[in-house]
């Protein structure tokens, strides 16, 4: 299953957003869309790390589960 994160463009970055995930003020270089509903949040770089490390924590259990790596 992925999770669409897009870098924004510098027009449509412009000024501080609101993060979506935080709810601070911030300058949000990038946006995700969850679920179906076609909608898109902007993050900022903080929250967008959280989410990248988080996701490659789940990929490394998944390959250890597939034995690809030993523990």
């Amino acid at each position: 299953q992925t999770l669409p994160l897009v870098k924004v463009s510098a027009e449509e970055c412009g000024g501080p957003k609101q993060c979506a995930l935080s709810g601070l003020p911030r300058t949000c270089k990038h946006r995700i869309m969850l679920g179906d509903s076609g909608n898109y949040y902007y993050i900022s770089p903080s929250c967008r790390a959280r989410i990248t490390a988080v996701c490659n924590f789940f990929t490394y259990i998944r390959y250890i589960q597939q034995g690809l790596v030993r523990q």
